[in-house]
């Protein structure tokens, strides 16, 4: 039997002023399970901190992906951009654009990055 592994992956960084969830790769509904319990335990810890929520090196997201995003910034996160160090380039296919514009309350920025 030949399993494929998930391409996916998360880290969490965790400092003074915030809590910087970084995802990596396709987010799928099949992630969604793990990260809501990774949620669940990072905000017992919050307390007055920010939740950041880093999706700059996302490759595609789904249905689930999507509402699993807007539920994180219905819960007060904030979503990060490539950093500005990267060489700034046209999202291709518009990818990050179209997930943030799918966000309820996020209008239109401008994105930019290598996806």
């Amino acid at each position: 039997m030949n399993v494929q592994r998930s391409k996916f992956r998360y880290y969490l960084h965790d400092s003074v002023e915030a809590c910087r969830l970084q995802l990596l790769g396709p987010l799928t509904s099949a992630e969604i399970k793990e990260l809501a319990g990774c949620w669940t335990t990072a905000r017992t810890t919050l307390e007055a901190r920010k939740l950041i929520l880093d999706i700059s090196a996302v490759t595609s997201v789904d249905d689930g992906g999507r509402k699993w995003i807007a539920a994180m910034v219905a819960e007060g996160a904030s979503l990060v951009q490539p950093a500005p160090a990267q060489p700034a380039r046209p999202c291709k296919n518009g990818f990050l654009q179209r997930i943030i514009n799918a966000l309820p309350g996020m209008g239109a920025p401008s994105v930019t990055g290598d996806l």
